[in-house]
C-alpha cells in the first residue's frame, strides 16, 4: 500500500492526535517516534513518503509547521485553520449520489 492511500484521512488524524497529546507550546517530535507510532496503526510511513504527502497535501501543511529528517514540529490545534478544510465543496451533490445509488441497485434488482 501506499502512503497516499491513508493521507490525508489516517495520517492526518494521527498528526492531530499527537499534537493533541503533547503539553506546552512546544509541539515537536523526533521523527522515529511518529513513524513508530503510525507503522504500529498500520500506516507505512517514512520520513520521504511523508515529505512528499507533506508537500502534495494541504491538509497536512495546516497540521504540520515544520519537518524535518529528524524532527516534526506540529502545530498547536489553536493554530490549525479549520476554515480552510471544512470550506471545500463537494465534487458530486449528495443527493445526486443517492438518486444514482438507488437507480442502479434497482437496475440490479429487476435483472
Amino acid at each position: 500500500m501506499l502512503l497516499s492511500e491513508f493521507a490525508p484521512t489516517k495520517l492526518s488524524t494521527l498528526l492531530t492526535f499527537l499534537a493533541n497529546r503533547l503539553s506546552g507550546d512546544n509541539k515537536e517530535m523526533p521523527m522515529s517516534a511518529v513513524i513508530s507510532t503510525a507503522q504500529k496503526m498500520g500506516i507505512p510511513l517514512s520520513y520521504p513518503a511523508l515529505k512528499q504527502a507533506y508537500d502534495e497535501n494541504p491538509e497536512l501543511q495546516n497540521i504540520i509547521a515544520d519537518i524535518s529528517q529528524d524532527r516534526i514540529i506540529l502545530k498547536s490545534p489553536d493554530d490549525i485553520d479549520n476554515d480552510s478544510i471544512e470550506d471545500e465543496d463537494p465534487k458530486i451533490d449528495p443527493d445526486q449520489k443517492v438518486d444514482q445509488m438507488a437507480k442502479r441497485a434497482l437496475n440490479k434488482r429487476s435483472s
